[in-house]
């Protein structure tokens, strides 16, 4: 819902749609242009649904970029034509890297966190748009900024507006990379596998 909101704000300020065509960031890839049996959830997601029954594989055609499967982490590489297994329990659906994908899970926002190897990072706006629910009122909206140095990943938060921030904790899932070490706001603290656990920050650094 965080992400999906953020989409309706933006959408409310520029007329952006939340469902894009493949092409919407990348107009000069003709291959781009007459697909239509996929599309872009926001810059984040790319979604392929399955239009066939019995289909248990499906072609995809991927923009530029590295690209996760969002229910395994499997790393596909584009511009190019993949194939993907498919299944009643999983739409074909991926992340685009160098992403921040917010997601909720009881009173913790989770901050996915999609990088590759190469240093691979999407530009543009990462952005949380917040306030009561109801579209009056208060709002905030905190934008995210990330930086790969060699094997140092930073992350920055700004952030402007008067509705406080609604979630006592933060998860970073990091994905493709195992984090060595962490620092939140210059202290170091304790890091499980790809996770950091913390309240909301100012800068976030990173050893991959």
């Amino acid at each position: 819902l965080p992400y999906l909101y953020t989409l309706a704000w933006q959408a409310s300020q520029n007329g952006d749609p939340l469902a894009r065509p493949l092409f919407w960031a990348e107009p000069d890839n003709r291959d781009l242009w007459e697909v239509e049996d996929s599309f872009m959830l926001g810059d984040a997601l790319l979604v392929a649904p399955v239009l066939e029954e019995g289909m248990s594989r499906r072609q995809i055609i991927l923009p530029r970029g590295v690209w996760y499967s969002f229910w395994d982490d499997t790393v596909f590489t584009g511009p190019g034509r993949i194939n993907v297994e498919t299944s009643l329990e999983t739409i074909p659906l991926l992340a685009r890297a160098g992403s921040i994908l917010p997601m909720v899970e009881g009173d913790r926002l989770l901050l996915h966190i999609y990088t590759d190897a190469g240093g691979y990072i999407h530009e543009g706006p990462q952005l949380l748009y917040s306030d009561a629910g109801d579209g009056y009122g208060d709002w905030r909206l905190d934008n995210f900024t990330m930086h790969q140095h060699g094997n140092t990943l930073e992350i920055k938060r700004q952030s402007e507006g008067e509705f406080p921030f609604p979630y006592p904790l933060v998860e970073l899932r990091l994905h493709g990379f195992q984090v060595k070490e962490a620092w939140v706001d210059d202290c170091e603290i304790p890091h499980s596998g790809n996770l950091i656990q913390t309240t909301i920050f100012q800068k976030v650094l990173i050893k991959v």
